[in-house]
């Protein structure tokens, strides 16, 4: 699984960049919960407020819920149902259903580091119809605990389309998202975690984004 998700992630490097690029901050708020069903089983949801570039009211809103299954040693599976809201400044709601199917796995520990990879594969569906939308997203992330109950964690996650699309899809790296941030956990229910991403956002008709995004995630455990 690591060999499969680093292998995903030098092949969306690969693809070659824009020279062009604008640069924007934004503010993106998760908040995530998840509920057992059985000691390797958890029905999952989490709403997402991102703001639009430059500004703070709400660009988009993101409603996804899912099933995670643990199959042991390290190894978990989800599948996802999402609804994508985009607000365009211009006028009129981009609305986006997003079905995704992923497998997560522990790699390996280095000291304090545990080391982790996360695969997956989404379909995106305009609600206007049209051709499914194919894409691939890889992710490696480090954690390290820094008290009983605060961590620090370093990530970097690579989102490539694998097909073109009459509304829009092109087929490529079309994300890289380098991100950094802390986790405390007030008990086994409630975490919150403030961090910070490098977003570049690659389009294939204009500039490439540099994105600047601020995040603030709230995890309950019901």
């Amino acid at each position: 699984m690591g060999k499969m998700a680093a292998a995903a992630l030098l092949a969306l490097a690969a693809v070659p960049a824009h020279a062009d690029t604008i640069s924007d901050a934004q503010f993106w708020l998760t908040n995530t919960a998840s509920v057992a069903i059985d000691d390797k089983t958890w029905l999952t949801g989490d709403v997402i407020l991102r703001s639009h570039p430059d500004a703070l009211d709400v660009g988009q809103y993101i409603a996804r819920v899912g099933v995670r299954r643990s199959l042991g040693d390290g190894w978990t599976v989800q599948a996802t149902y999402g609804w994508i809201d985009s607000r365009n400044p211009g006028g009129g709601d981009t609305v986006e259903h997003r079905l995704g199917q992923m497998v997560s796995t522990h790699i390996a520990d280095f000291g304090a580091w545990r080391i982790d990879s996360r695969l997956g594969v989404e379909e995106r569906l305009r609600a206007t119809g049209g051709e499914v939308g194919w894409r691939v997203r890889a992710r490696l992330r480090a954690t390290r605990p820094l008290t009983s109950r605060l961590s620090f964690h370093l990530s970097e996650e690579l989102i490539g389309a694998l097909n073109d699309t009459a509304w829009g899809q092109n087929a490529g790296l079309t994300a890289s998202r380098l991100g950094t941030g802390i986790n405390y956990r007030f008990s086994n229910h409630l975490a919150i975690g403030p961090s910070y991403s490098w977003q570049r956002v690659v389009a294939a008709t204009r500039a490439d984004r540099n994105s600047h995004v601020l995040g603030l995630t709230i995890d309950a455990d019901l």
